[in-house]
């Protein structure tokens, strides 16, 4: 479970700014692009626009084959971010199920079901007005249950976005990254911080750390051996600067969780 995690949260730190693996992938991977050039909508057609987002595959299938296909695709939940650099930001997350057609037509019940989560990003000006479509995420939700996103003004100017992936089951919410935008153009933040703690506490995380994009701190569970899954002895506290790229180590601490 653990390399699976790390598997995933590493993929989305390296993906490229501008442009996905794949239009599709499996439940085990975050997909998301930049979306720079899409045109700014009515904050009423937001709602409505649950295929524009990660379907590119399915529409360079031939029509009569996409005719066989069965897509249901709602929009589940709108939420408002913290405004940055003059403008307001705003989730959108859609839910999508698509139904494959067998490749055999002697055995009608191989269909292939797909199911989807999509979250959009929009910027929107302060003083209101269209909303521009700015990142997506789209993922399996049988493996990752949601992805959560908090955007914050960057130190130095532009915009600093945190993106955390919560999973199904035991591990909770086990990985974070971050995308800077400045310039108008998005990158991904490297945590250089989590290399400059001790080389003896990089052992010790289990579900991950979390830092606050405004702050810029937060902290974490440190396991030992005897820890439960649900319980870590102690708790990592640290602050972090963003230098460049990269969020990097001001300080820390390590504090003995209370007991019961």
């Amino acid at each position: 479970m653990r390399t699976i995690l790390l598997l995933a949260l590493a993929a989305m730190l390296i993906a490229p700014p501008v442009c996905a693996q794949n239009d599709y992938d499996d439940d085990y991977k975050i997909i998301q692009r930049g979306l720079a050039g899409v045109a700014a909508v009515p904050a009423s057609r937001v709602r409505t626009m649950c295929m524009d987002f990660g379907t590119a595959w399915l529409r360079r299938k031939p029509a009569a084959e996409r005719a066989r296909i069965d897509v249901s695709c709602r929009m589940t939940e709108m939420g408002e971010l913290r405004r940055a650099e003059g403008e307001r930001f705003r989730f959108a997350r859609y839910r999508r199920r698509i139904v494959m057609p067998p490749e055999d037509a002697r055995r009608p019940r191989d269909r292939r079901i797909i199911e989807e989560e999509v979250v959009v990003l929009f910027s929107q000006p302060a003083r209101g007005g269209r909303l521009r479509p700015a990142w997506m995420w789209m993922y399996g939700p049988n493996f990752i249950a949601s992805v959560q996103l908090k955007t914050a003004r960057a130190p130095g100017g532009g915009v600093l976005l945190s993106v955390v992936e919560c999973v199904n089951g035991t591990a909770g919410c086990a990985g974070q990254g971050f995308m800077l935008r400045r310039g108008g153009r998005w990158r991904p933040v490297r945590e250089a911080w989590f290399r400059q703690l001790p080389a003896s506490l990089h052992g010790s995380f289990w579900k991950g750390t979390y830092i606050d994009p405004v702050t810029l701190e937060g902290g974490g569970g440190l396991y030992t051996r005897d820890d439960g899954n649900c319980c870590p002895s102690r708790e990592l506290y640290v602050r972090v600067r963003l230098h460049g790229d990269s969020l990097v180590l001001r300080d820390y601490r390590i504090g003995k969780l209370p007991g019961p």
